[in-house]
């Protein structure tokens, strides 16, 4: 069960990359700019697999960090966004019966902390914390699924 939450969480660790959102690029906050009390956080599900070499228009953004992964098509099966406070959790659904809990845990004037858990049933699959800089871009990779992975472009806006 270990090697399982382990193995998804050193790929999303090897796949952080920095990104500004486009439309919500910002400068670096002032020296005691006020922090944001919310954070808007964007699950992407996308399905990596080697049976085609397309890439989905809505994946522009991501494409570039989505080459990284030893695969050559990449499909966005879902998106969500939703705005959170600290402490609150979004549920995404997940294909195949899963779900992935968002929660999260703190936000600062340069970062934030997002606690990822993702389930199959009752069954915790991942649980992680990742600490996502503003308005930048973060890469969780999930379970096989058809004939690919699934992996999750996390992105915090604020």
């Amino acid at each position: 069960m270990i090697n399982r939450i382990v193995k998804p969480l050193i790929l999303g660790a090897a796949l952080s990359f920095g990104m500004a959102a486009p439309a919500l690029a910002q400068q670096p906050p002032r020296p005691g700019a006020e922090v944001a009390q919310t954070v808007t956080v964007d699950v992407q599900v996308v399905h990596a697999t080697n049976a085609h070499s397309r890439v989905d228009s809505s994946l522009r953004s991501v494409e570039k960090h989505l080459r990284f992964l030893n695969y050559t098509g990449f499909s966005r099966l879902d998106s969500q966004a939703t705005r959170l406070s600290p402490g609150e959790k979004a549920v995404v659904p997940v294909v195949g019966g899963r779900e992935m809990h968002v929660t999260l845990v703190s936000v600062d004037s340069s970062a934030a902390k997002l606690r990822v858990q993702l389930f199959t049933g009752s069954s915790k699959k991942l649980d992680t914390t990742v600490s996502i800089h503003r308005n930048r871009s973060f890469i969780v990779g999930g379970p096989k699924h058809d004939d690919g992975v699934l992996v999750f472009p996390l992105t915090a806006s604020y």
